[in-house]
């Protein structure tokens, strides 16, 4: 603070007057025992810090103990309306810490702000949160030897497009593992694509004669 110094009061009077000229609105007291000049270079190192962090109080979505007996509010999103932009953030903390609560009370507090939650991890820590959303909710868990699967050639219904087939081929292309040299690699994606295409045309079709043996049986 650029060689700023303090001084501490010795008579009760006095260290009552001063804590009362720290008030906001009281910058202009009369109690001048302490008075000094001071440039503005280093007038902005002795004025009195009198407020807490308070976050976002007015349109909070969660509340929270602040470390001096404060409140402290937070958006999951901010800016102007119709055009708020999601709010990031990282939780670090060693195993134990109490990281999986946290996140959980922050997922209780703003619950209601949002149509769903998707949570995923590896572990359990919020199996317990899962069961509190909606009657009957569990979890989903994926392991190798259950019943559950994610087909990532399922289109959903919708068009195939660019984008999923390449998202598809560069899955495949990790499971099989990526090669050292950029020209065999492409190679091999191409190989990998051309197999997809024949897959989706073969799926197409087999559509096409359900639907059409659909259509003749009505």
């Amino acid at each position: 603070m650029n060689a700023a110094q303090y001084f501490e009061s010795n008579l009760p009077s006095t260290s009552r007057s001063l804590f009362f000229q720290t008030w906001p609105g009281w910058t202009w007291g009369r109690h001048e025992h302490r008075k000094l000049y001071a440039e503005h270079r280093f007038l902005a190192d002795m004025l009195p810090v009198t407020s807490t962090f308070t976050g976002h109080l007015a349109t909070a979505e969660a509340i929270y103990d602040g470390p001096h007996d404060n409140l402290v509010g937070i958006e999951t999103f901010s800016g102007p309306a119709g055009n708020q932009a999601p709010q990031h953030a990282v939780l670090l903390g060693m195993s134990g810490a109490g990281k999986s609560v946290t996140v959980c009370d922050l997922l209780s507090q703003t619950e209601g702000y949002f149509g769903y939650t998707v949570i995923i991890e590896e572990g359990l820590s919020y199996g317990i949160y899962t069961a509190t959303v909606e009657n009957g909710a569990r979890p989903i868990i994926l392991h190798l030897d259950g019943d559950l699967t994610i087909n990532y050639l399922d289109t959903k219904g919708l068009p195939l497009t660019p984008d999923h087939l390449s998202a598809a081929t560069a899955l495949v292309a990790r499971m099989i593992g990526l090669s050292a040299h950029e020209d065999k690699q492409m190679l091999r994606q191409a190989q990998i694509a051309k197999y997809l295409n024949i897959l989706y045309e073969d799926a197409f079709q087999d559509w096409c004669k359900k639907r059409h043996d659909q259509l003749l049986s009505r």
